[in-house]
């Protein structure tokens, strides 16, 4: 069995089984986390979208917690992007970029529409037609891009969450939405994280990076960037163009690849780079500099597009891009900057497959200044390691000062103003002002009320049981829980009790019944396990007022093949009951 956490939306009671089984409805994790399953509309109405809050372990700080928005892949759900956040820390099986760190609160979203890439359509990014053309992705902002950033501002609004610490997150498809719904949004989001992300095309129309105008003028600087992909990954196609439009535009990337097809598995990654994971993105903060670097000596040819699902050398090679620099900022006041500048050594970061460099050459362009302002086509002098010079700043005002020698050892670099002043000032970006909506306990499962609960147990410590999903038997008010009058219990036994519960699959359920989903199969090796599983969601929900379990009021149905046996099972035994 698979360890979870708990997610409550309705007030469920544990109850203990003499099996070790126990239907619990709070914390269920080695780390002590609390979760919540809530639905969320905007404030400029529509219908409801489920989201996961993750609670940090801890109390959150003075200041507020950071939070790290996740955005699943495609053909998943808050179940399976949820799964993840229980596997212990140091479980190499985990996908880490799914992971919400013990002390972050963690936002985890959905898509209903599997049509829906994160904001743009599919078809932006697979072809209608065997060989046909890729539509062009749409130009305006979408209703799923409005509602991402509605429901971060609902997190920031209504948890005590550090605004100056807020990343995001995602892979395969919520890779693309990372890339298309972050970039551009560098007022929110302090870093983003993206893992085979499926397809670049959102991000290039978003930043500008395919010949058009960019999304907001002007842009506020993009948050630093983590990309890690397989060249023999389909999904991968194009990506040199992401790095393209980010060195062109002296945007900072973090780049990584290698040969691990569409996984993102810590465990298939770290074989082929272990660079994977040296840097960390939540060390950045919002009101903080950064550096970018481009150029850069100790860059390695990119494995786009020659070695894209290629065998030749760059097909099966592994790479980075920018994997070694850091930064550590000492000053930033009115008429002085000041930024050390290091690479990585083998105290940081052990790697078994490359060879950390001594020093290397790139140009290096600081950005989210915060207080030594630059106008736009102004003088600035700068010091590095013994050699002066001067730089012009571009027209969004920011400064590169091309080819320093970077070595492992640190060094400052300094800027100053050169009076008196030249250039034009610079308009920020201004960040603009997003409604929270409002959110309720319990899931939105077609209009109907519901929630998730889980079954505790196992042999082993730690173990917990499977996810099944509650559904109330009326349409609920959205902002109360259902109050009836007993009804009978149906329970669909599925493979896959979220995606049913949303669709009723292939089971009839009667009107006017609680509907428990619980997820089952005919394979699984453990029978006794399995029933006392069962047993004790069905515990559960029993004592939740409106439900009526007597034996002649729960009936027990499949929701299609693979089910069938447990379902006669089930009825066995609730019979002697």
């Amino acid at each position: 069995m698979k360890t979870i956490l708990a997610l409550v939306a309705l007030p469920l009671l544990a109850m203990a089984d003499a099996n070790t089984y126990t239907a619990t409805s709070g914390l269920a994790t080695p780390t002590g986390r609390r979760a919540e399953v809530l639905h969320w509309r905007s404030a400029r109405g529509g219908e409801t979208h489920n989201m996961v809050v993750v609670h940090p372990k801890d109390k959150a700080p003075d200041g507020g917690a950071p939070l790290f928005v996740v955005l699943h892949g495609h053909g998943m759900n808050i179940v399976s992007e949820f799964r993840w956040e229980a596997m212990p820390i140091d479980d190499v099986h985990k996908c880490d970029i799914c992971w919400v760190p013990e002390n972050f609160y963690g936002l985890l979203l959905e898509v209903k529409d599997i049509e829906d890439w994160w904001g743009i359509p599919k078809t932006c990014v697979v072809p209608k037609e065997k060989g046909g053309e890729r539509e062009a992705v749409p130009p305006d902002v979408s209703e799923t891009e409005r509602r991402v950033l509605e429901q971060v501002e609902w997190a920031a609004s209504n948890l005590p969450v550090d605004r100056d610490r807020i990343y995001l997150g995602g892979a395969s498809m919520g890779g693309s939405g990372t890339l298309g719904l972050g970039l551009c949004n560098g007022d929110v989001f302090a870093a983003v994280k993206a893992c085979v992300s499926a397809s670049p095309y959102h991000c290039l129309r978003r930043m500008g990076f395919d010949g058009g105008a960019s999304i907001r003028q002007p842009m506020p600087d993009p948050p630093p960037l983590v990309e890690f992909s397989a060249q023999n990954d389909r999904w991968s196609k194009d990506k040199n163009l992401l790095y393209a439009g980010m060195e062109t535009n002296r945007y900072a990337i973090f780049g990584y690849w290698g040969p691990w097809n569409h996984s993102g598995r810590n465990s298939v990654v770290w074989r082929k780079n272990d660079l994977v994971g040296s840097f960390d993105i939540f060390d950045v903060d919002l009101k903080s500099p950064y550096v970018a670097f481009t150029h850069a000596s100790t860059d390695e040819p990119l494995p786009w597009p020659e070695g894209f699902m290629a065998k030749n050398e760059l097909g099966t090679s592994s790479g980075q891009r920018n994997a070694y620099f850091r930064w550590k900022n000492v000053a930033d006041n009115e008429d002085r900057f000041e930024v050390e500048l290091r690479l990585i050594t083998d105290k940081d970061w052990t790697t078994k497959i490359f060879t950390l460099p001594a020093e290397s050459v790139a140009d290096v362009t600081p950005r989210r200044i915060q207080s030594f302002s630059i106008n736009a086509g102004e003088k600035v002098a700068w010091e590095y390691a013994g050699k002066t010079g001067t730089a012009v700043a571009d027209a969004t005002g920011h400064v590169t000062i091309p080819q320093l020698s970077i070595s492992t050892e640190s060094r400052t670099l300094v800027l100053r103003h050169i009076l008196p002043r030249t250039g034009t000032s610079v308009a920020r970006a201004v960040t603009p002002r997003r409604e929270p909506g409002e959110a309720a306990l319990g899931l939105d499962l077609g209009g109907f009320a519901g929630s998730f609960i889980t079954v505790d147990g196992g042999k082993q410590p730690g173990e917990v049981g499977e996810i099944a999903v509650l559904r109330a038997p009326v349409k609920a008010d959205f902002k109360e829980e259902c109050r009836l009058a007993p009804c009978p219990l149906v329970v669909v036994c599925s493979a896959a009790p979220y995606k049913d519960a949303i669709t009723g699959g292939e089971a009839i359920v009667p009107a006017g019944s609680w509907t428990l989903f619980v997820e089952v199969s005919d394979k699984e090796k453990d029978r006794d396990a399995l029933c006392a599983r069962v047993s004790a969601a069905v515990r559960q929900v029993a004592l939740l007022p409106g439900v009526n379990t007597k034996s002649k009021s729960i009936t027990f149905v499949s929701s299609g093949k693979g089910t069938e046996k447990t379902v006669a099972e089930l009825i066995t035994l609730f019979a002697g009951k």
